[in-house]
C-alpha cells in the first residue's frame, strides 16, 4: 500500500469509525445479567455495554473467574478449542486431514507433554483459578449449543475444559514468541556456503561467520550508562568466585566450524517437514522472530486529570476471531473492592494487559535465543526403533511416547466420524523425548544420527 492509499484508508476509518460505533451504541443497549449456577458462592452481576464489553461483579475472585469462563465459552469457543487441540497437536481432530502434518509436528514438539508437567509446579491459588474457569466453561458448554462452526465440520460433542487446557493456551502463545528454528537454517546456510566456495574457489566460513551472519562483541554504544563497567565489575566477581573466565570484548569460535553431510541432512529434513506442516512453518520465519512491542508512558505532570497515562502495543496479528477478550472484573478481596480492567486470551481467566486499583501494565518480548539443536548418535532396537542416545561414549535411554492419531472426517454428512490416521512410527507414531536436552524431542533421523531440540 502506498502513501497515498494509506492517506486516503485512515481518512476513510477516521470518518466512518465514529458513525460505526454510534450505530452499534444504538443497536446494542447495554444488557445486565444475574448469574446463580451451582458451584459458585453468591450471585454474580454481568452488565454488558453497548460494544459488548462485559463487566462480572461477584463477590470473590473465583466466582468472578468461573463466570470469565462461562463468557469466554458463549463468545469464543470453537476458538478456544482451535487453540488447545493445535497447541497439543491434535487440531485434525477438530479441523480434518489438512491439519495432520501440524498436528505430528507439534505433538513431536511436546507442547502437551510441558502443558501436563507444568501443572503439578503451579500453586494453589492458580490452579483454583484455573479449575474456577474451566468450572465456568463447562457450565456453559453443559446448559448451551455448540457454536455454528461445529456444524460444518459435522461435530456434535466436545470435551470438556480442563486446566491444563489453559496451561497448553499459554504454552502456545510463548511458543509463538520463541520458539524458533533459524539455527536449522543458519546451518543449512552454512553448509550451502561452504559447498559453493569449494567449488567457486571462495571461503564460505568467513562469508558466513564474518559478513552475512557477523556476531559482533559489545562495545560502547549502548543506552544503559556504565554497563560495560557494570559488566566488567559482574566478570571480575565471578572470576575471584572460581567461576569461568569472561571477557566481554571477545567472541570465540569454539569446535569445528565445518557441516557434514550428515548435519545437512538432519537439517534439510526437517526443514522440509516443518515447511510441509504449514501451520508450524511460521517458528521458522525471521519475520515472527523479530515482532516486538513497544510502549509510552506519560507522567501526570503532563495531564489535565493529573493521573499518569500508559499505552501499550504488544504487536500481536489483527486475527479474525481476534487475540483478545476485554473484560472488567469487580470482587471483593479482605475488605476491598478491587476492579481490574482489560484483555487477555479467550482460554485464560483473568487479565493479562490492563490496570487494577494501583496500577497498569503491558507486556513484551525480549528476544532471547532459546532454542538449541543437538546432533545425537543414536542406538536402536532390533526393530530399528531408536532406544538410546550416546553422550560422552555412554548410551542413556529416551523416553519413547507412543501416540494415536485421529482425523475428523468432514463432508460426508455422518456426524462425529473420527477415524484412525494411518501414521508410521518414523512418521510421528513414536516420539522419541530426549531426558539430557529439557525432554526435548528427536525432530529428524539418518540413520544412526538424530537432531533433537531443547527449548525453555
Amino acid at each position: 500500500m502506498n502513501t497515498s492509499e494509506k492517506s486516503s484508508f485512515a481518512r476513510f476509518i477516521s470518518h466512518t469509525l465514529p458513525i460505526a460505533l454510534t450505530l452499534s451504541a444504538i443497536a446494542q443497549p447495554a444488557l445486565a445479567e444475574d448469574f446463580s449456577f451451582p458451584g459458585l458462592s453468591g450471585t454474580v452481576t454481568v452488565t454488558e455495554d453497548a460494544l459488548g464489553i462485559p463487566t462480572i461483579k461477584g463477590e470473590n475472585e473465583l466466582d468472578v473467574i468461573f463466570v470469565q469462563g462461562f463468557l469466554h465459552a458463549r463468545d469464543r469457543f470453537f476458538q478456544m478449542d482451535r487453540d488447545r487441540k493445535g497447541a497439543a497437536g491434535r487440531a485434525a481432530e477438530l479441523l480434518g486431514e489438512a491439519a495432520l502434518a501440524s498436528d505430528v509436528q507439534f505433538r513431536t514438539l511436546g507442547l502437551g507433554r510441558a502443558a501436563t508437567k507444568t501443572w503439578p509446579a503451579l500453586d494453589a491459588d492458580t490452579k483454583a483459578w484455573l479449575q474456577a474457569y474451566a468450572n465456568g466453561v463447562n457450565t456453559y458448554l453443559q446448559n448451551y449449543p455448540l457454536p455454528p462452526e461445529y456444524q460444518v465440520l459435522e461435530i456434535t460433542k466436545v470435551e470438556p475444559w480442563t486446566p491444563i487446557d489453559t496451561v497448553l493456551i499459554a504454552k502456545g502463545l510463548a511458543a509463538g514468541f520463541s520458539l524458533g528454528f533459524g539455527d536449522v537454517d543458519n546451518t543449512i546456510t552454512l553448509g550451502a556456503y561452504n559447498a559453493v566456495g569449494q567449488i567457486a574457489g571462495f571461503n564460505g566460513q568467513a562469508l558466513f561467520f564474518e559478513d552475512t551472519h557477523r556476531s559482533a562483541p559489545p562495545d560502547d554504544r549502548v543506552t544503559a550508562p556504565d554497563w560495560l563497567n557494570t559488566m566488567a565489575a559482574s566478570t571480575q566477581a565471578i572470576e575471584r568466585a572460581g567461576g569461568a573466565p569472561a571477557d566481554g570484548q571477545k567472541i570465540q569460535v569454539t569446535g569445528s566450524q565445518e557441516i557434514s553431510d550428515t548435519t545437512i541432512a538432519l537439517a534439510e529434513k526437517f526443514r522440509m517437514q516443518v515447511e510441509y506442516a504449514g501451520i508450524a512453518e511460521k517458528f521458522t520465519r525471521d519475520d515472527f522472530q523479530s515482532a516486538g512491542s513497544n510502549a509510552w508512558l506519560v507522567s501526570g505532570e503532563h495531564t489535565e486529570s493529573g493521573n499518569a497515562m500508559i499505552a501499550n502495543d504488544p504487536h500481536l496479528t489483527m486475527n479474525t476471531p481476534a487475540i483478545w477478550h476485554e473484560s472488567h472484573l469487580v470482587f471483593d478481596r479482605d475488605g476491598e473492592e478491587w476492579h481490574i480492567n482489560g484483555v487477555t486470551p479467550p482460554g485464560a481467566p483473568g487479565v493479562i494487559l490492563g490496570c487494577n486499583n494501583n496500577a497498569c501494565w503491558g507486556m513484551t518480548v525480549n528476544p532471547l535465543d532459546v532454542t538449541d539443536f543437538f546432533q545425537e548418535q543414536l542406538q536402536a532396537n532390533a526393530l530399528g526403533i531408536p532406544t538410546h542416545t550416546v553422550y560422552k561414549g555412554q548410551p542413556e535411554p529416551m523416553q519413547q511416547v507412543f501416540n494415536s492419531w485421529f482425523v475428523n472426517v468432514v463432508g460426508d454428512g455422518v456426524a462425529d466420524n473420527m477415524v484412525r490416521a494411518p501414521v508410521g512410527y518414523t512418521g510421528g507414531a513414536i516420539s522419541l523425548v530426549v531426558p539430557r536436552r529439557n525432554d526435548g524431542a528427536i525432530v529428524s533421523t539418518d540413520g544412526g544420527a538424530g537432531l533433537s531440540i531443547a527449548y525453555t
